[in-house]
């Protein structure tokens, strides 16, 4: 697989979307390239991160403001002084995309994210011990340094 390829499933491959094949492949790909495995990484914090935001429910009277909306917009009509929630809504959203963006740049992680990252390698080396009854990510046997002690 190539890094396009990679990074375009990367999504797929964290949600385990992907079937076996695909998922083993990408694995493969992760461990020899630093980039991609950079990419998954980031990914990976990211989906980590918007998980933890608080689901917001809209308003109950959202679907009939926006059609009146759309139907002001329509017809060329417009109220003076509308426009304003809107521009404000940008705002914020704007800061807000702003402020996750400094946060996530900042490379640091905390002990509870790192208590994660190890706990999902620690699941990720369980499921290819599973997956391949205790061989590699191809299915051979793993062989270390010890084997070979006393031959």
């Amino acid at each position: 697989m190539n890094c396009k390829t990679v990074q375009s499933h990367l999504s797929a491959y964290l949600d385990r979307e992907l079937s076996g094949e695909e998922m083993l492949d990408i694995r493969a790909h992760l461990s020899e390239c630093f980039v991609c495995c950079e990419e998954e990484t980031e990914l990976r914090s990211l989906k980590r991160l918007l998980g933890r935001l608080p689901a917001i429910e809209p308003s109950g009277d959202l679907e009939q403001r926006l059609l009146a909306v759309v139907g002001a917009a329509r017809t060329g009509e417009r109220k003076p002084g509308r426009q304003a929630p809107f521009v404000l809504f940008a705002g914020v959203t704007a800061c807000a995309m702003a402020i996750t963006l400094a946060f996530l740049s900042k490379s640091h992680t905390t002990p509870a994210e790192a208590t994660m990252q190890s706990q999902d390698i620690a699941f990720e080396a369980q499921r290819i011990h599973d997956y391949t009854g205790g061989g590699d990510a191809y299915g051979a046997p793993i062989v270390s340094a010890a084997s070979y002690a006393g031959r």
